[in-house]
This record gives structure tokens, sequence and C-alpha cells, in this order.
């Protein structure tokens, strides 16, 4: 009997059939707000990149609950990260609802401890990945 959960696994449930390894992890489309997004472009066609500086509460709309307190509560040092790197931690933060406790902890250390550091240090630590550089065809407009 299905419980309207969706695919997964579920306390006190025996599954009978056999079960793809893909049902057993939540893909990131099911992650995502369903609804239809136009990227931001110039009239070349070209996406416009939005600075993390850029960042709002409401652009976490579409992330799972948990995902989106998270997102939100963190969302100064989110704005503060190059953007290079705003990527990568958010990919970890769209999961965070299906991750185990320890892998939650891991993630919610991490922007503790980003948030912890002083302005010399956060640049050290940091500077990596705000040495790279995007495609000119990502950052939109100059001028």
């Amino acid at each position: 009997m299905d419980d309207g959960a969706g695919p997964g696994i579920r306390e006190n449930v025996v599954i009978e059939r056999p079960v793809e390894p893909t049902d057993l992890v939540p893909t990131l489309e099911r992650c995502w707000d369903s609804r239809p997004v136009k990227p931001r472009q110039t009239s070349d066609g070209n996406c416009v990149t939005m600075p993390p500086a850029d960042l709002q509460p409401a652009q976490f709309a579409g992330y799972p609950p948990k995902a989106r307190q998270l997102a939100i509560e963190h969302l100064d040092l989110l704005r503060r990260l190059p953007l290079s790197f705003v990527p990568l931690l958010l990919r970890e933060v769209i999961a965070y609802d299906w991750k185990f406790p320890a892998e939650r902890r891991e993630l919610e250390n991490q922007f503790l401890y980003l948030a912890e550091l002083d302005t010399g240090r956060f640049q050290q630590v940091l500077k990596p990945f705000a040495k790279l550089q995007l495609p000119p065809s990502w950052s939109g407009p100059t001028g």
C-alpha cells in the first residue's frame, strides 16, 4: 500500500519487489520546485549569473523544508561566499532533508566554521574559490 510519501525507506515497511538504487535516494530534480524557471538572459541570449550578494529568501521556496530553513538561516553567509563556491554548498543544502544525522551535523558545522572566521581568515580559506573565473558568456553584460 502506498502511503503517499514517495519512493524511499520507510519505517516498518517491507518492500517485496526488487528495489532500484535510485528509489532510495531522492534526485535533485524532485527537490526543486516544479514550476518552470526562466533564466535571466541578455539580448544576445547569454544567461546572466546572479551574484551571491543578491540571494533572497524567496529563491529557496522550492527547496525541501529543512533545507530551505538551513539556507535562509545562513543567508548572510551565503551572500559573502565566492560565486564558484555557492553552487557546491547549495547542492549539499538541497539534499539536507535526506541526509543522515551525522551528514546534517557535518554540513551545519561547515556553515558554523565559515561563519566564525574573521574576515582575513575567511578570505584566505576561500581564496582558491574566489580565484576561479567563470566563462565570459556566463557573466552577462559588462559595463
